[in-house]
Parts: structure tokens; sequence; C-alpha cells
């Protein structure tokens, strides 16, 4: 469900060191991408780890055995001193390495069992870290995480939902 993937993803947050999220000093947001790029202005602590979009679509080479794969996006931002390009390689080395560092406790989670609901047939394969472009006024970058999580779908209908069932 979502809302369990939220909080695996603010628990991320909250257990980086890089990130430090606590419910007092927030740096995990649930937030659209364009939003990060045009809006944001205020009442960001920088570096966040915001969760984008986790969105699913049903596969499956039959009706019979069907899978739900979500796709996950993330956006790990940090700020730089405007003209700063120094600080700028600093937050794309940094950036690249807690993207790798979220994808190895994801593995480390699925294979330990700790998360294995939201975990389960999670796959390397399946994720892509982009470069974020400069924000010309906001001063951030940073880049952006997406995965596929995929899971057995659960297909048994509920009738108490249906009128006519």
């Amino acid at each position: 469900m979502y809302s369990e993937l939220e909080q695996y993803f603010e628990n991320i947050a909250k257990n980086h060191i890089s990130i430090n999220h606590t419910a007092t000093n927030k740096h995990f947001f649930r937030i659209d991408v364009e939003e990060v790029l045009t809006r944001i202005t205020t009442k960001v602590n920088y570096p966040f780890l915001s969760l984008e979009r986790a969105e699913f679509m049903l596969a499956g080479p039959n009706n019979d055995n069907v899978s739900q794969q979500r796709t996950v996006a993330l956006m790990y931002i940090d700020k730089y001193a405007e003209g700063d390009y120094d600080a700028i390689n600093t937050i794309y080395d940094l950036s690249e390495k807690v993207a790798q560092d979220i994808v190895n406790r994801l593995l480390y989670d699925m294979e330990t069992g700790v998360q294995p609901s939201i975990l389960r047939g999670f796959n390397v394969n399946t994720v892509n870290v982009q470069h974020l472009p400069l924000h010309p006024t906001n001063n951030h970058t940073g880049v952006r995480i997406t995965l596929t999580l995929d899971s057995k779908y659960n297909r048994t209908i509920d009738k108490s939902k249906w009128k006519d069932l």
C-alpha cells in the first residue's frame, strides 16, 4: 500500500546520516518533481529526500498470474550558492552516493526480510538515477531515482463492496 511505502522511505530519510530527517527538522517530503523544480522557496531543510510518486500497473501472461508493478520515484536535493560550481559537483557526487546507499538499503531490507511486503520483487535492473537540472533561482539540484517494486496482485473480489454480488 502507498502509506506503507511512504513510511518506509520516510524511515530511510530518518536513518541515513546525510539526510537526518526528524519530526521537528523535516528533510523528507511527498512532493511532485515540478514543485521541486519551480516552487520550493521556503521552509525546506536541505538536503532532503522526497517521494515523488508511486504509481502501479498490472502485468502478467494471463489473468490467473497477475503481478502489481509499482514505479517509485524519489529525489535527493541539496542547495548550493549561486555560481559555486565546485559545490554543484560535490552535490552531484554526494547525490549519487546517497542514491547507491538507498539502493543498497533496499537490497539489505529485502534480503533480511525487514520489509518483505513492499520490497518483494525489487530488482536492481529497474533502478535509474538521473541528475536533475540546476534550478536557476532556488539554486538546488540533485538526483532523481526511479525503481520498480514487483509484487503479487490479489485478484480476489470483495463481495461486500458490490451491491449486486
